[in-house]
């Protein structure tokens, strides 16, 4: 598995293409998760690896 990078991963509501550009958060139930994401060359799949538990 290959490191392509860390990256927020946004819940709940989306307010518009402006606010997801800027990576703001502009609902009281949007929330912004990071997470880490690996790429296999080999089978092309992708995992995602939240860092918070």
């Amino acid at each position: 598995m290959r490191w392509v990078g860390h990256f927020n991963l946004r819940t709940f509501g989306f307010t518009g293409s402006v606010d997801f550009l800027t990576g703001s958060t502009s609902s009281p139930a949007e929330t912004v998760l990071p997470f880490s994401l690996y790429y296999c060359q080999g089978c092309g799949k992708f995992d995602f690896y939240y860092p918070g538990t």
